[in-house]
């Protein structure tokens, strides 16, 4: 069978963003008085919308009506550390490869709410050897 398109998810399945995304979860929390998340809390949550996670983590702490003020936080700190931890998972240069041979037209899309993701996204792929 011949493929027109793949479409898959970038974070998490291309590229791992998970300490960039810790770092702002915790300013954000901290400014909020609110004790910071670990890191294996935030990587076992993160999913979806940044408020999606955020509300998953507050759930029975007694601060979820502070869950839209930390993701409009959360929000202004992410270019502070948008490339902090940045890493490519070890199979996506192969697969991009493999991608990029068997594909003539390539895109990147996000769904997230900031441009400067998919800038992120974009830079990530193009520092593989799929070029």
């Amino acid at each position: 069978m011949k493929y027109k398109a793949v479409l898959f998810d970038l974070d998490g399945t291309l590229i791992g963003n998970y300490v960039a995304i810790h770092k702002c979860l915790c300013e954000a929390f901290a400014e909020f008085g609110i004790p910071n998340p670990t890191y294996d809390t935030v990587f076992h949550t993160v999913g979806g919308s940044i408020l999606i996670t955020i509300k998953k983590i507050l759930r029975g702490t007694g601060f979820e009506d502070k869950a839209s003020d930390i993701g409009a936080r959360y929000l202004e700190l992410f270019p502070k550390h948008i490339f902090d931890g940045l890493t490519i998972m070890p199979y996506a240069p192969e697969f991009l490869a493999e991608l990029k041979k068997r594909l003539k037209l390539r895109a990147l899309q996000t769904n997230s709410r900031r441009a400067r993701s998919r800038f992120s996204n974009a830079r990530t792929c193009a520092d593989t050897s799929t070029r």
